[in-house]
């Protein structure tokens, strides 16, 4: 297994709906009553959906915790995605009562109670099912994507792209989109980033490895530290962390960062540039290793106007001024890298060099 929630809290719990519509969330407190769980209007948990059963489950207190025990109903109820007869609940556990799904959080005192659910099935309610095992059954599939000399062609490194073999969370997208409702991105991309520096790790001279970080992880300490134990598990690996342009707002903490990374033996890089707001005072006051700039500004830019063109050279020479090497993300023709070239670009990405690929040993 690569991960393990964490089953302590010092807190009172509380069950929270996991929704991905405007409907009022379900919160539970697990104060020491038994919870009646069902379709029942008598139930003190009551869940109008047509998929729950009227007698479905029920929660019991037991040695200062509680356990959930269901009542032999038709479609089940599951703990962390494994069909349950009676089990312990521990902090972070999802608990799925047929198509309704929970997780168990710390209570957050004076929060509205709300014992009904509206009718409704949830179509996401298996991939929350299937989040944990995601991350605990070994279905994260790292993808790698070659990263070369633009000049040359020669490999320069990888970006590590996620992929999984679990149903409903194949891609990046649908994996992030069900952390969020569990609000656990930050502990997703810990968790993508482990397992690339490991599949890496089996590669022959892989060259720099550019790993991926979450917006919200930025302003985290479990940042550094999670990058920590990925230098003492790789302590060679030639690794690049990339951060989004959106979450490059503080210069400050921003040069903290990249003195903490440079101390790793790591570089920076600065992801999707010219996505949104080019941040130049950013670019100048915090120069990253590496400037990745998006696939919008590269995308036919062999067609592009002479001032869209003139515009792009000026920043990769801005760029250059601070030793900054210049990455031209998503080239898929020839004549797009020439052009990337003529500009001044240092390294390209794209479907032209390589698709993201799977290590096969």
């Amino acid at each position: 297994m690569i991960w393990t929630p964490s089953k302590s809290s010092t807190k009172p719990l509380q069950l929270v709906e996991c929704r991905d519509d405007d409907t009022p969330t379900i919160m539970m407190k697990l104060n020491g009553q038994t919870i009646s769980v069902g379709r029942s209007p008598t139930s003190l948990l009551c869940l109008s959906s047509g998929a729950v059963s009227s007698r479905h489950a029920v929660l019991e207190p037991a040695d200062n915790g509680y356990v959930v025990r269901d009542l032999g109903s038709r479609n089940g109820t599951f703990v962390n995605g494994n069909r349950i007869e009676v089990c312990r609940l521990s902090f972070n556990d999802i608990v799925q009562f047929a198509n309704s799904v929970f997780r168990v959080k710390e209570l957050v005192e004076e929060t509205p109670q709300c014992h009904t659910q509206v009718e409704g099935a949830f179509p996401w309610s298996m991939s929350m099912m299937q989040f944990d095992r995601l991350l605990n059954d070994d279905g994260i599939v790292p993808h790698f994507q070659p990263i070369v000399w633009l000049k040359t062609g020669v490999n320069y490194g990888f970006e590590m792209l996620a992929r999984s073999t679990v149903s409903g969370l194949e891609n990046p997208g649908t994996m992030f989109s069900a952390a969020a409702k569990l609000d656990m991105e930050c502990t997703l991309s810990e968790i993508l980033r482990k397992c690339g520096t490991l599949t890496a790790l089996k590669m022959h001279s892989p060259g720099q490895l550019f790993l991926n970080t979450h917006p919200k992880e930025v302003d985290h300490v479990r940042l550094l530290d999670s990058l920590t134990e990925l230098r003492r598990l790789a302590p060679e690996l030639k690794i690049t962390i990339e951060i989004h342009e959106a979450a490059i707002t503080n210069c400050e903490s921003m040069n903290e960062l990249c003195q903490e990374l440079h101390n790793l033996k790591m570089k920076i890089a600065f992801d999707d540039f010219g996505s949104g707001q080019a941040r130049l005072d950013e670019l100048t006051q915090t120069p990253p290793d590496y400037l990745k700039f998006d696939i919008k500004l590269i995308r036919e830019i062999d067609k592009a106007s002479l001032s869209r063109l003139n515009l792009i050279a000026a920043l990769v020479a801005a760029a250059r001024q601070f030793n900054t090497i210049c990455l031209a993300e998503g080239i898929e023709t020839k004549a797009e890298a020439d052009t990337c070239l003529d500009l001044g670009f240092d390294l390209a990405q794209g479907f032209f060099f390589g698709r993201p690929q799977p290590f096969r040993g």
